[in-house]
């Protein structure tokens, strides 16, 4: 059968309670009955006036105040930071990281590459402007590029065809080729006019350029 399961019963209203009072009770300065809670700030008891928790303390009304530069926060935006409360402009300007295209701060997602954060909408090709759709991007600089304009602008390109090389490459002579583009250009004229005959004549036509450069071995004196 189904074994159904319960739960918020009695006992665990009764913690529930519990555990609310002794947050309460946390600020209570035992020493004047009269306080309201304990300043968090100023470590003064607040037994007259307003009181404000926020937290998970008391604060007095004028405690309640940036840490950096001590502007009232009242019941305005805030930012909590290693357990103090910031002003958004001081927490913008000394906690937050910053985009890596526009410098501005970074307050909810991001993106984490080439050792910085982005926004989200940032994060794309230097060049060209566009997103990275597949995710993948090319790195130069400490900039990220898309694929085409990364090997338009920046791949190494090929002696023989002048295109760019964005994978495998020969390195020699003084250049980088692809690997199809180093080819002896002896052969490769032939094999280009050879093209044009059929299979048989082409047959032969490869078979006499072969033999036409390949070394001549020395003969062998026999005694």
């Amino acid at each position: 059968g189904i074994n159904a399961e319960y739960g918020g019963g009695m006992g665990d209203d009764l913690d529930s309670m519990l555990s609310s009072l002794g947050d309460q009770m946390g600020g209570v300065d035992a020493d004047d009955p009269a306080s309201r809670g304990k300043c968090f700030k100023c470590k003064q008891s607040v037994t007259t006036g307003e009181v404000l928790q926020a937290m998970g303390r008391h604060w007095h009304p004028s405690c309640w105040a940036c840490e950096n530069c001590g502007t009232p926060i009242g019941t305005g935006d805030f930012y909590e930071q290693e357990g103090m409360p910031h002003c958004a402009k001081c927490y913008k300007a000394s906690f937050c990281p910053r985009c890596g295209h526009c410098d501005q701060p970074i307050l909810d997602r991001c993106v984490s590459a080439l050792g910085k954060k982005w926004h989200p909408e940032h994060f794309i090709c230097s060049q060209c402007l566009s997103g990275f759709a597949d995710g993948q991007f090319f790195e130069r600089d400490g900039r990220p590029f898309c694929k085409n304009c990364f090997a338009s602008v920046h791949a190494p390109r090929c002696a023989k065809c002048d295109g760019a090389i964005d994978g495998p490459c020969v390195n020699a002579i003084g250049n980088q080729y692809h690997p199809d583009c180093f080819v002896c250009d002896f052969v490769a004229a032939r094999l280009l006019a050879a093209r044009s005959l059929n299979r048989a004549e082409s047959r032969s036509a490869l078979h006499t350029i072969i033999n036409r450069r390949a070394p001549r071995a020395a003969p062998v004196a026999r005694p």
